[in-house]
C-alpha cells in the first residue's frame, strides 16, 4: 500500500463497505453536499464528510451550486454526523468564516497550487491553523484533531509517534512503534433548565465560543465536583440564583465546543433563592417565552434540548 491515513470516494467512486474491505482500519470519507446525502453518509458509517463547493471554484467542473456558508451552518446543525470538511473555492481570508460556520476541517487547492508563490501560501495556511486563529473560531486544526484534541504527538508509554487509525469501530491515536492504543476521554458539561411561568432561564455568553449569543447556564464539571452541583455551581455564578435540581432532564455527546468534545448533562431544576444578576461568563441573564425563544442560540445541543423540552411539557 501506499501508507496514506485514509482514502476518499467521490459519488460516483467505489462503495465504501468494499473500500473498507481494501483498506482496513484506515480513514474513509464521502463526499456530502446536502442533508440527504450527509445522512446516508453518516448511516453508512464515513469518518468525515467533503461538502462543497463552498465557494465558486476553477478548480473543477462539480456542476453544483455553490453551498455558501448558509449551506456549511445548515450540515454542521444536523445531529449525530460526521465531522465535515468544506472544500472549495476557500483560501486564508474565508478559512475563519468556514470554521466559524461549523465545519471541522477545510481542504484547499488553488489557494496554494494557484498561488504566486505556494510555499509561501502554504506558509500562511499552516500558521493560521498551528497558531489556532481558524480553530478558535469553531473548528478544528489538523485532520486527525477528531481523535487528538489535546495535540498529543507521543506515545506515553515509549514516545513514539501517535498516528490516527481505525480501532474496531472507531478513528483512535496508536502508537507506530508499540501499538498502544490511546484513549482520550471527553470533558463533562452541565447544563441546566430552570422554568418560570412558561418562562426559560438563559443567559448571554460573555466570551467565546458562542461569544454574545444565548444559551442555558452551562458549565465544566470540576475534579471532584458532582455533576448535580456542578451544575447549581453554574446557574449561582452566572445568574445570582440559588436552585435545587429536580431531575435530569437529558445527556448528549458533542463536538460544538472548539476546545474539546464533551459529554453533557442536562438538568432541570427550580429557584429556591439569590437575585437574578449577570456575572462570571454571562453579560445578561433573563427568562424568555418557551415559545419565543431568541434566535441566536450559541449551541445547536441547547437549541435541541429546549425544543425537546417544550414538546414534553
Amino acid at each position: 500500500g501506499s501508507g496514506a491515513d485514509g482514502v476518499h470516494l467521490g459519488r460516483i467512486d467505489v462503495p465504501i463497505d468494499e473500500a473498507r474491505e481494501l483498506v482496513g482500519d484506515a480513514i474513509v470519507g464521502l463526499s456530502a453536499a446536502s442533508p440527504e446525502e450527509l445522512r446516508r453518509a453518516s448511516a453508512s458509517g464515513a469518518d468525515y464528510v467533503g461538502s462543497g463547493p463552498v465557494f465558486p471554484t476553477a478548480t473543477k467542473e462539480t456542476g453544483r451550486e455553490p453551498l455558501g456558508l448558509g449551506g456549511v451552518r445548515e450540515l454542521s446543525c444536523m445531529r449525530e454526523r460526521p465531522p465535515i470538511v468544506a472544500i472549495g473555492g476557500i483560501g486564508v481570508g474565508s478559512l475563519r468564516e468556514v470554521f466559524a460556520a461549523g465545519a471541522e476541517f477545510a481542504a484547499v487547492v488553488s489557494a496554494v497550487c494557484a498561488a504566486d508563490g505556494p510555499r509561501a501560501a502554504l506558509g500562511d495556511l499552516v500558521t493560521m491553523m498551528a497558531t489556532g486563529l481558524a480553530a478558535g473560531a469553531g473548528g478544528a486544526g489538523v485532520l486527525d484533531e477528531q481523535v487528538n484534541y489535546e495535540g498529543l504527538r507521543h506515545c506515553p508509554r515509549c514516545a513514539g509517534g501517535l498516528r490516527a487509525r481505525r480501532v474496531r469501530d472507531s478513528v483512535r491515536l496508536r502508537c507506530a512503534a508499540c501499538g498502544y492504543v490511546l484513549y482520550l476521554p471527553p470533558a463533562p458539561v452541565t447544563c441546566t433548565i430552570i422554568e418560570r411561568g412558561g418562562e426559560v432561564l438563559l443567559v448571554r455568553r460573555r466570551y467565546p465560543p458562542g461569544e454574545g449569543a444565548w444559551c442555558l447556564p452551562a458549565g465544566f464539571v470540576e475534579p471532584g465536583e458532582d455533576p448535580a452541583g456542578s451544575a447549581a455551581r453554574e446557574v449561582r455564578e452566572e445568574t445570582g440564583l440559588d436552585i435545587e435540581i429536580t431531575g435530569v432532564f437529558d445527556t448528549w455527546a458533542s463536538r460544538e465546543d472548539p476546545r474539546t468534545p464533551v459529554v453533557s448533562i442536562a438538568f432541570t431544576g427550580r429557584v429556591v433563592g439569590g437575585r437574578l444578576r449577570p456575572g462570571d461568563d454571562a453579560s445578561e441573564a433573563r427568562y424568555f417565552p418557551l415559545d419565543s425563544l431568541p434566535d441566536d442560540i450559541a449551541f445547536r445541543t441547547h437549541r435541541d434540548a429546549l425544543a425537546r423540552y417544550a414538546r414534553g411539557r
